[in-house]
């Protein structure tokens, strides 16, 4: 069980002198968790409504000839879903965390990326969703 003393030697800064200090810590603390799930939530809601509504078919669905070794999802390609969830997260954590944006840009390429070198999508449903994601 945590204590407010270990939370205190978790979090980077000087101790809070106050309980009230402490509190307002662990406020901020929450609202960044629950800001990026926001985040990650709307780029979701977006992104599944656009593959519905445009039903683009993915390169394995148009070639049956095509495999890959971790399997292939059986839903639309266009917007691709890996680059609109790490676009968004890197959005928000670069907006909480200013001096890490080039990482977290460095993070969303490299997740979106991967999803071409699966052969799961192509590059303008990637990129696609890559600019829905900082909308």
């Amino acid at each position: 069980m945590m204590t407010p003393a270990d939370i205190v030697r978790e979090r980077p800064g000087p101790p809070p002198s106050t309980s009230s200090e402490l509190m307002a810590r662990e406020v901020a603390e929450v609202r960044r968790y629950v800001d990026r799930g926001n985040g990650a939530h709307d780029a979701a809601v977006g992104c599944w409504e656009t593959k519905y509504f445009y039903f683009n078919p993915r390169p394995s669905h148009m070639d049956p000839d095509l495999k890959s070794l971790i399997g292939l999802p059986n839903f639309p390609s266009y917007t691709s879903g890996h680059s609109t969830f790490s676009g968004a997260a890197s959005e928000v954590l670069s907006y909480l965390f200013p001096g890490a944006a080039a990482e977290f840009e460095r993070l969303k390429e490299e997740a979106s990326i991967s999803r071409l070198y699966a052969g799961f999508t192509i590059e303008p449903t990637s990129r696609r969703g890559r600019r829905m994601a900082g909308a």
